[in-house]
């Protein structure tokens, strides 16, 4: 259902950004620890994935001001 989905979103985050212990990890199965990745490496993970992924993402960027 919905809501499993939006938690199994909410656990990626966690264990991308926080050093929390978080239940079931990215699969269903035991806690793990979270990574508390630094910014520099979340910001390679979502936003340079994003201007990769997301073909008007760099012109969209570019137009709000950001370097990209």
């Amino acid at each position: 259902d919905c809501e499993s989905y939006a938690d199994r979103y909410h656990r990626c985050f966690q264990i991308l950004e926080t050093d929390e212990g978080v239940p079931g990890g990215f699969f269903p199965g035991p806690k793990i620890e979270g990574l508390a990745l630094p910014r520099n490496v979340l910001e390679c993970i979502y936003y340079r994935n994003a201007l990769r992924i997301y073909p008007r993402m760099r012109g969209a960027m570019q137009d709000l001001g950001y370097e990209v």
